[in-house]
C-alpha cells in the first residue's frame, strides 16, 4: 500500500523524459536494455498507484492506442520468441484500444518485448535515423493471441499524466456482496452512477 504517492509520481516524470532522451540516442544493447527496463518500472509504479488509490478514477479507467497483430502460429517459447515474424501476422493490423491496467499487466508479464525504430535518411550526421518509435509485446498469457504495438509517444503521454495526477478526495463504499470497497478517486463530487449506486447500498436493510 502506498501512502505518500508523490516519489512514485515523480518517478513516472522521470521515466517520462528517460524514455524521450535513450529513443534519440544511436541503437545499441544498452538503449535496447533502458528502453525495456524504464517501460517495465513505469508499468509497475502505474499498476501499483492504480491499485493503492492514487490515481483518480477516470484516469484509471482510460485506454490507450493501440495496434495488434494477430497470432498465425502458435507455440512460441523461450527459444522462438525472437522469430516473431513466423509467429504474428503483421500485414493484417487492427486498431484497438487498450485499458490502461491491461497494458501495465501485460508489460509487467511481456514474453515478447521488444522496441520499434523509425527509419530515416539522416540529413544532417547529428540526426538519429533509427529513432524509436514505440514498442510491441505480449505476455506469457496472451503470447498465442497476439502481439500489441504502443508508440513511444502515447505511453510517454500516459507518465506524464499520471505523474502530474492529483485527486484531493476518495469515496469508499463497502461491498457485501464481494467483501470489498468500492471507490471513486479525484476532484470534486463522484459522477452520478457511482452516487447511486453508494445510497443504494446505504437504503438497504
Amino acid at each position: 500500500m502506498i501512502l505518500d504517492s508523490f516519489p512514485w509520481k515523480d518517478g513516472l516524470l522521470r521515466d517520462a523524459i528517460a524514455l524521450t532522451d535513450w529513443a534519440e540516442k544511436r541503437r545499441s544493447a544498452k538503449r535496447s536494455f533502458a528502453i525495456e527496463e524504464t517501460v517495465f518500472v513505469a508499468a509497475f509504479k502505474i499498476r501499483r498507484l492504480m491499485e493503492s488509490g492514487k490515481i483518480s478514477s477516470s484516469l484509471a479507467s482510460s485506454n490507450l492506442p493501440a495496434i495488434f497483430y494477430p497470432c498465425k502460429k502458435q507455440g512460441i517459447n523461450q527459444h522462438t520468441r525472437y522469430d516473431i515474424e513466423d509467429h504474428y501476422n503483421f500485414s493484417t493490423p487492427a486498431n484497438v484500444d487498450l485499458s490502461i491496467k491491461d497494458v501495465a499487466n501485460t508489460i509487467i508479464h511481456s514474453f515478447v518485448f521488444g522496441e520499434t525504430v523509425q527509419y530515416g535518411r539522416a540529413k544532417r550526421r547529428k540526426l538519429n535515423p533509427s529513432r524509436v518509435s514505440g514498442f510491441i509485446f505480449n505476455s506469457d498469457r496472451s503470447r498465442d493471441k497476439g502481439l500489441w504495438y504502443v508508440s513511444l509517444n502515447s505511453y510517454v503521454d500516459i507518465l506524464n499524466t499520471f505523474g502530474n495526477d492529483n485527486p484531493k478526495k476518495y469515496v469508499g463504499v463497502f461491498n457485501p456482496s464481494t467483501g470489498q470497497w468500492d471507490s471513486w478517486v479525484g476532484n470534486g463530487d463522484p459522477p452520478a452512477d457511482f452516487t447511486a449506486k453508494a445510497a443504494d447500498r446505504f437504503q438497504r436493510p
